[in-house]
């Protein structure tokens, strides 16, 4: 019998898209009101559309798992900060410019971070990687690719862990199966929207941890 995939939903998002439009967008899907007054707290439209985009993919979790999705308002943060819904499944939400995700698994703790490429001097990160990281990093076919494909894994691991920022980046060691932190072997894959591991995320890199290895993972998207 195959094992349960690990699933990823995906909300891609117009980074520049116009608040009048956000109104539109949570009126065409039915989404609650008050998630568009809850996002006025940020200053920029932007930051406002990925916390509405959010908010969906807890609404996406609900009718995975099979809640009733009045529930929306019963998720909490344990104290480290990290959501969770009571009595269900981990889940771990990301993002970065124009994709926001959600990595979810029915019985395993899940880890998810995902990336936008920005331009980047990989010699001001020494505290965060190994020299040996670091090597894999500036000899590698692409320097910016490699190092956020570094990044991202060492951030999902983090979440997954679920302490967060409190662990310092130069703590986990990445290795050929994902990374070791304290002793504790995570796994890591990277991912994509489009569900398979040769799928091009161009300018992008994401990666899924777990305690288990990650045998198998589907990936679905929603266009804003």
């Amino acid at each position: 019998m195959a094992k349960e995939a690990f699933k990823i939903k995906w909300v891609r998002v117009q980074e520049q898209l116009p608040y009048s439009e956000l109104c539109d967008c949570v009126d065409r899907l039915g989404l609650p009101k008050v998630w568009l007054r809850e996002s006025e707290r940020f200053a920029q439209v932007p930051d406002r559309l990925r916390y509405v985009a959010g908010r969906r993919l807890r609404l996406e979790y609900l009718r995975m798992y099979g809640f009733d999705l009045e529930l929306h308002t019963a998720f909490k943060e344990d104290a480290n900060g990290r959501p969770y819904f009571p009595e269900g499944p981990d889940f771990n939400i990301s993002h970065s410019g124009g994709w926001i995700g959600m990595a979810t698994h029915a019985r395993h703790r899940v880890g998810f971070d995902v990336e936008k490429h920005r331009s980047i001097d990989p010699a001001l990160f020494t505290r965060q990687f190994s020299p040996l990281e670091m090597q894999e990093i500036v000899h590698s076919e692409s320097e910016t690719t490699a190092f956020f494909e570094a990044w991202s894994k060492k951030e999902s691991v983090m979440k997954a862990d679920g302490r967060g920022m409190r662990i310092p980046l130069h703590s986990i060691a990445l290795n050929s199966a994902g990374a070791d932190l304290a002793g504790q072997q995570w796994h890591c894959v990277s991912v994509n929207p489009m569900g398979h591991p040769g799928g091009k995320f161009i300018d992008y890199s994401a990666s899924l941890c777990s305690d288990v290895e990650i045998e198998a993972w589907e990936s679905e998207v929603e266009l804003w």
